[in-house]
């Protein structure tokens, strides 16, 4: 395991998550990449963290044409691709975002939804430690 703690929790999701592919902890603001686990070959780091933050850029710029009553606030996005699902989810505070991907055989989106917001939690707690 690495002496990274969030590289960890990504290394460590290759065994929760059902068709894993790729797991990545970011900053939000930043889009720094924190740790990442990936299956995809030639995978560039930075372009995707850095897309990442545009994704949900793209997103909040969206729920602005939506009425407020029915656009609130974003905490997840979901990418469903015919082979391949993209499952990113952020804290309340939006700090950090954890981005999973799986294969659509092997994986589900609900296990996705509660194996990264236990990851995010995580990720915050080692955000806070003293």
């Amino acid at each position: 395991m690495s002496d990274n703690p969030y590289q960890a929790l990504c290394q460590s999701m290759r065994t929760k998550v059902p068709g894993f592919k790729a797991a990545g902890i970011f900053g939000f603001e930043d889009g720094l990449m924190l740790g990442v686990d990936s299956d995809f070959p030639d995978t560039n780091r930075d372009h995707m963290s850095g897309s990442h933050v545009r994704i949900f850029d793209r997103m909040r710029s969206f729920l602005t044409m939506l009425p407020e009553s029915i656009a609130g606030q974003m905490h997840s996005v979901v990418l469903d691709l015919a082979s391949h699902t993209f499952f990113m989810t952020m804290d309340h505070d939006h700090t950090l975002v954890v981005m999973v991907a799986c294969d659509v055989e092997g994986g589900n989106l609900g296990m996705l939804r509660v194996i990264s917001k236990q990851y995010l939690d995580r990720a915050l707690n080692i955000l806070h430690e003293p």
